[in-house]
């Protein structure tokens, strides 16, 4: 596979999520106080779209690679992941199954979601809905900051050791996703420009979002 394509794509549809596949029910992010910033509840949240900018930062190598682009979210287990640079790529996730197009190499790589693998889990719950962070990691304060979090796993994950998240103090939607694995390799997500519930689901229907689509958010297959 292409080197260029982002590795968090990978961390994020090699293995799977129930809750990305069946749940139709808000969330909420949440803390151990009641009265933090940081509770985020997603009761009426059905779509939402956003650029991204992300940097891997490799400390082997003290090299860094950056991409960014757009991703979507349409509720329930629609995932449209589209990287513009350095090199395009477009990924879907339609409920247990994905699909990653590469224009340049006109390749496509396909997959079915393992809902028994957690590696995904985290982003899942930040972005699609289906459970409390707090179900799944312990949740530490970081010094200065009440709406930058820790995340530490309670069952091993598999190439995550530990996460932050910081939200936007005056939306309070996700701003930025950093994720440290065993080699020390650090993954950073800005997010930026999102828009929430903007009837995604409807425009689609009326013109795709992007011309790999179909209505139904099934690839159209090179």
């Amino acid at each position: 596979m292409k080197r260029g394509l982002s590795r968090a794509l990978f961390f994020l549809f090699a293995a799977g999520s129930s809750a990305c596949a069946t749940d139709t029910s808000g969330f909420a992010v949440v803390s151990n106080s009641s009265s933090s910033p940081i509770e985020w509840h997603y009761e009426y949240i059905v779509d939402w779209k956003a650029r991204f900018h992300q940097e891997i930062f490799n400390p082997l190598t003290h090299s860094m690679r950056a991409s960014e682009g757009t991703i979507y979210y349409l509720r329930p287990g629609k995932f449209f992941w589209h990287t513009v640079a350095p090199s395009e790529s477009k990924l879907v996730a339609l409920q247990d199954k994905f699909w990653i197009y590469q224009p340049e190499e006109k390749q496509v790589f396909a997959g079915t979601l393992d809902f028994q693998q957690p590696q995904m889990k985290l982003l899942l719950t930040l972005l699609g809905g289906g459970g409390r962070l707090a179900d799944q990691f312990k949740i530490e304060a970081l010094p200065g900051s009440r709406l930058r979090k820790k995340l530490v796993p309670k069952v091993k994950i598999p190439q995550l050791i530990v996460a932050e998240i910081e939200f936007d103090r005056e939306k309070q939607y996700l701003k930025e996703l950093l994720l440290v694995d065993s080699m020390g390799q650090r993954t950073t997500i800005h997010f930026k420009e999102v828009v929430l519930n903007q009837g995604l689901w409807e425009q689609h229907q009326k013109k795709p979002i992007d011309p790999f689509l179909d209505r139904n958010f099934n690839p159209i297959l090179p």
